[in-house]
């Protein structure tokens, strides 16, 4: 049986339906249009800046986990951290332990510019999956050396129970990736078991206008907040104020030292 569709219509019978004939001109054409606006669209996205950047931190072995985000502090520069169970060898065995991992990738074309491992760089009985908050403002901390911050929260379980949130202060240099302030808690909530005592803490590190060793002095105000109490469970309120100054020693911030007072 011949299908009816592949007929010439009536009073068209010289002429025949090109799109109703397979293998016919009309189809030809059709799909080589078609195939045409295909690959010029594959090719399209696998010229773009994102897609290159996806490739590279593929290959890379990022994890999907990984903050990722554009750095203010240099054009064409994109961050990316994460922090995964040490493979550094440890005797006993430390399951509590954490690497840091960092790169500094070009964002056109996705090449990498400087990496870091920093092992061991956290130990806590665990980490939030999304405590790791990657602060891509730069510090201005020094000429030519853009800066960015790694805040991490953990959790110490215990009988002196806390969650900590903490941040580190990093700087590229050349191609090298340089830690410039340790660890410095930001927020810290502590409860101790069987007592009425917790307290909370938080505190702000800025840049100031004095400056050392080519690098900007950093001013630290901290309060902490709460209930103490002594041996005899005898508890009081508390609230306490602090500002310090850190200063730049060439290699990293260290807090400033007051200097002593002689005696009149």
């Amino acid at each position: 049986m011949t299908d009816a569709a592949a007929l010439p219509a009536e009073g068209d019978e010289g002429r025949v339906n090109r799109e109703a004939v397979p293998g016919g001109r009309m189809n030809r054409v059709l799909l080589a249009r078609s195939a045409w606006l295909a690959l010029a669209c594959a090719g399209l996205h696998a010229s773009t800046p994102a897609a290159a950047l996806d490739e590279r931190l593929r290959r890379l072995d990022v994890p999907e986990d990984a903050r990722v985000s554009a750095w203010a502090g240099a054009a064409d520069r994109t961050l990316v951290a994460w922090i995964a169970p040490s493979a550094a060898s440890a005797d006993p065995p430390d399951d509590r332990a954490f690497d840091l991992h960092l790169l500094v990738v070009a964002t056109g074309s996705g090449e990498l510019v400087a990496r870091s491992t920093r092992e061991r760089e956290y130990v806590a009985e665990a980490f939030d999956p999304e405590g790791i908050k990657l602060v891509a403002t730069d510090f201005a901390l020094a000429p030519g050396k853009p800066s960015f911050a790694i805040d991490v929260r953990s959790e110490h379980r215990g009988c002196a129970w806390s969650t900590v949130t903490a941040r580190a202060l990093f700087e590229l240099d050349g191609h090298a990736i340089r830690r410039v302030l340790d660890e410095t808690d930001l927020q810290a909530h502590t409860r101790f078991c069987g007592t009425e005592e917790t307290t909370d803490a938080s505190a702000t590190i800025e840049p100031a206008r004095t400056r050392h060793a080519g690098h900007a002095d950093l001013v630290r105000r901290a309060q902490i907040t709460g209930t103490v109490c002594d041996a005899k469970q005898r508890c009081r309120d508390i609230e306490q104020r602090s500002r310090d100054v850190l200063r730049f020693d060439g290699e990293r911030y260290v807090r400033e030292t007051p200097p002593k007072r002689g005696k009149p």
